[in-house]
């Protein structure tokens, strides 16, 4: 006797399509404010710290950008009532105790080298909480993409620059 598939691929279809996949609201808005923590820290010492003024405007920029979206999503998780998280990624704490034995150019390259590949990661998973996610936490990450991808442009042309290259 023959069954069809129909009936196993239509429900394949409509797990695939659920928002099961998302991240929960708590774990998203984990990520973000722990990434947003990160950014805070490693803004600020590339603004004091960077080898050239385009990395010391950067890090200013990202450190006011994101301190900007922490209270936003600080905000969203005590509407949930999910606490916020204080401390920076361990990818980030590394980056920092890294970065903080460069100068100069050195500095700027790995700066940037850096908020390339966290944007990038981040960008990734704002862009599937924005499509999967449900609600304000949703709005909250589909509204935060253009800035991502404006740091992300950002650190791509410190990268480029005359000083990071020189290196």
């Amino acid at each position: 006797m023959r069954k069809s598939i129909a009936p196993t691929l239509f429900a394949l279809a409509l797990l695939a399509s659920a928002p099961a996949f998302a991240m929960s609201d708590k774990g998203f808005l984990d990520f973000a404010i722990k990434g947003d923590n990160s950014e805070i820290v490693l803004g600020n010492l590339a603004g004091h710290k960077g080898g050239s003024a385009a990395a010391r405007s950067l890090g200013d920029t990202i450190e006011g950008d994101h301190s900007k979206a922490r209270i936003q999503a600080v905000k969203l998780g005590d509407w949930r009532d999910i606490a916020a998280p204080t401390q920076p990624t361990p990818e980030a704490t590394a980056e920092v105790d890294k970065l903080k034995d460069l100068n100069g150019a050195s500095f700027d390259k790995e700066f940037a080298r850096f908020l390339i590949e966290d944007h990038e990661k981040a960008i990734a998973k704002f862009k599937a909480e924005s499509s999967t996610g449900e609600g304000a936490v949703a709005r909250y990450a589909e509204m935060s993409i253009p800035v991502l991808e404006k740091h992300l442009h950002l650190a791509e042309q410190l990268a480029k620059s005359a000083n990071v290259a020189a290196n």
